[in-house]
């Protein structure tokens, strides 16, 4: 992100904008930051197939099959992870 960082007097911003009595004939920081970031796009390029699979992977049995009981997966998860000790 880009921003602007400088120290002026207050009464330049006093031009612009109200400040505190506190604040006035003082030198100020003032930083300038963009109120929203443009946003930016992710390709299927920048992403590995590896880590596609690996997200995919990670999303079996997150959403719940309506025609599959507890039971059915539980025991599938069971047989999937039976040999990986």
């Amino acid at each position: 992100m880009e921003f602007v960082r400088k120290i002026i007097d207050a009464s330049s911003l006093l031009k612009i904008m109200q400040l505190p009595e506190i604040l006035k004939n003082r030198k100020l920081e003032t930083i300038v930051l963009p109120v929203d970031e443009p946003r930016k796009e992710i390709s299927s390029a920048s992403i590995g197939s590896s880590e596609i699979s690996e997200i995919t992977q990670s999303l079996i049995g997150s959403i719940p099959l309506p025609d599959v009981s507890l039971e059915d997966i539980k025991e599938e998860r069971l047989a999937k992870y039976e040999g990986t000790v």
